[in-house]
């Protein structure tokens, strides 16, 4: 007889997979231009390390709410559609929330190396190696010289 231990998911595991529903309503992710979901780029850490599991945990509660309201089901079992629909029509109280959570998936997802090589872009600075000011005339500055202060001086 074989005895099988069933280990409940640790809070960690239940905040990833809620968060992974709103991800997917909040970037699907796009696999003609090699954009990955969301839930790929290891948003839930992000989360996690800058502190704000309790303002992403919140707004899941929240979102929770509007779908056992609106379609009398959980939002991690709702079809992408209707989970998109919950996003697109936050109620104003939300929308702070909303904010915080969503610049933490924004600031995420567009420093994955993956996001930025579909993008076309360059984890890197612009110019890495410096930037090479090409000698110019200066007598082009003549009629700003010219021109004299466009300011009033100020006696302390």
């Amino acid at each position: 007889m074989t005895v099988s231990i069933h280990t409940p998911p640790s809070p960690e595991e239940i905040l990833k997979t809620r968060v992974d529903s709103l991800l997917e309503a909040l970037i699907p992710g796009d696999v003609a231009r090699g954009l990955p979901c969301a839930t790929d780029v290891g948003v839930c850490q992000y989360i996690r390390a800058k502190g704000h599991e309790e303002e992403a945990r919140q707004l899941i509660d929240a979102l929770e709410a509007i779908a056992e309201e609106r379609f009398g089901t959980r939002f991690d079992k709702l079809e992408l559609a209707s989970r998109s629909e919950i996003v697109g029509k936050l109620p104003l109280q939300l929308v702070p929330l909303m904010n915080n959570v969503g610049m933490d998936v924004i600031q995420c997802y567009y420093q994955d190396p993956r996001v930025l090589k579909a993008l076309g872009l360059r984890g890197t600075a612009p110019f890495p190696d410096g930037y090479q000011v090409p000698a110019g005339d200066l007598m082009l500055l003549e009629p700003v010289f010219v021109r004299g202060k466009l300011y009033r001086e100020v006696n302390k």
